[in-house]
């Protein structure tokens, strides 16, 4: 699963100083819910024990996932229900805001399949835009890369860091 190259984080923190995860949705094909669950568990825990633990360590993290050019094999509403219970059950506190960025209109059918199952609080940290002025509440646009509403000048590359190449050193904040 992480040969699909959808997990990132980006290279400079929020506006708040966290981390930020950047999930690219037209990367994912689905698979089996148990290889998606462990993709996430394995996302999580690079993060927390990166990033979250330690004498400079941040509290909470964002999340942004990457919907534009998704096609139907992309769209997972059981994989999304396993990222937003997992975070919601065993990492209640870690999630401070995930933005679904430009969530196609058939997304809203697979979101409201999940919300049944999600509390008012891991709700309430939830924002769906195609604005590129709402991420600017939250983040530096010259900080992030295109692809995700930012104005960098850097390329995808430069921003981003893959998950499994992820070290301290990575992230300024």
């Amino acid at each position: 699963s992480l040969d699909a190259r959808k997990v990132y984080v980006t290279k400079h923190t929020d506006r708040a100083g966290r981390i930020c995860i950047v999930l690219v949705a037209r990367n994912h094909i689905k698979t089996s819910l148990e290889e998606t669950k462990k993709t996430i568990l394995y996302t999580l825990d690079k993060v927390i024990s990166t990033y979250l633990t330690g004498k400079k360590s941040m509290d909470k993290m964002t999340c942004i996932i990457d919907w534009q050019n998704v096609a139907w094999e992309n769209l997972d509403a059981e994989a999304l229900k396993a990222i937003l219970q997992t975070l919601q059950n065993y990492f209640p506190e870690r999630l401070a805001l995930m933005v679904m960025w430009k969530p196609p209109a058939i997304f809203k059918l697979a979101y409201k399949m999940v919300l049944p199952f999600l509390n008012d609080n891991t709700k309430s940290k939830i924002v769906m835009t195609h604005r590129t002025e709402d991420l600017t509440k939250n983040f530096d646009r010259s900080r992030l890369p295109l692809s995700i509403g930012g104005s960098s000048a850097k390329d995808d590359e430069g921003l981003l860091i893959p998950i499994e190449s992820l070290t301290q050193d990575d992230i300024d904040y």
